[in-house]
């Protein structure tokens, strides 16, 4: 039902990952993951690779430093999914995307943003903390742009829309562009019924400057 697809450079983390998946998803799934430590191949190209050879339907491209919290996220994923109009999805996005570069948060502006995470910290010393921003109160949030930490989409819309290996060849900019990518045909949602601990916050540098120039001169 549910093909998990991962660019992995810390095996330690992919093996407790692994485990995770089988203990919470609740659906048949298979696990996609590329060893990637040496940094040889952008994320768009591993997610392409991922969705060509996925055997379901249903792909969910998630970094490998994540723990699902919620049980049985995968039958949510999939009734999601069950609605041909909805073409990603995300536990964290924004409804207004500017023209201007920019990711996918848009600061001081709560009432258009979504999101559902349990966060932990690297590069801060600061404790574990959940954050939730659900300013309408439902189960799900129609968005413009959602974050890559977790994202689940089809194969086929992949297939058809894949991830921009050509432009993106670094690990920075694929979520922004792919999420416009498919808000041109399909809904983008962001699920508030789906948690999960990330153990890392973003880290804005020069790379993810540069590819975020380039996906604002794309579109």
């Amino acid at each position: 039902m549910i093909s998990v697809i991962i660019a992995s450079v810390n095996p330690v983390h992919l093996e407790h990952l692994r485990r995770n998946i089988g203990e919470t998803i609740g659906v048949p799934f298979e696990i996609i993951a590329f060893e990637n430590g040496n940094a040889a191949r952008g994320i768009c190209e591993i997610y392409n690779s991922g969705a060509r050879q996925a055997r379901y339907d249903v792909l969910c491209f998630m970094h490998e430093d994540v723990l699902m919290k919620t049980p049985d996220w995968g039958r949510v994923i999939a009734k999601l999914f069950s609605n041909n109009d909805v073409g990603a999805v995300g536990v964290a996005g924004c409804s207004y995307k500017s023209l201007a570069p920019s990711g996918w948060v848009a600061y001081g502006l709560p009432q258009i943003l979504h999101y559902h995470v349990e966060q932990s910290y690297k590069f801060m010393d600061k404790p574990t903390e959940l954050l939730l921003s659900n300013p309408n109160g439902v189960k799900s949030q129609e968005v413009a742009v959602i974050d890559g930490v977790w994202m689940c989409t089809k194969k086929d819309i992949v297939l058809q829309h894949p991830f921009d290996e050509d432009l993106l060849r670094g690990f920075h900019g694929y979520d922004v562009d792919f999420s416009i990518t498919v808000a041109q045909r399909y809904k983008v949602l962001v699920t508030y019924e789906v948690l999960l601990n990330h153990f890392s916050e973003g880290n804005f540098g020069a790379d993810w400057l540069a590819a975020i120039l380039k996906v604002a001169e794309k579109w």
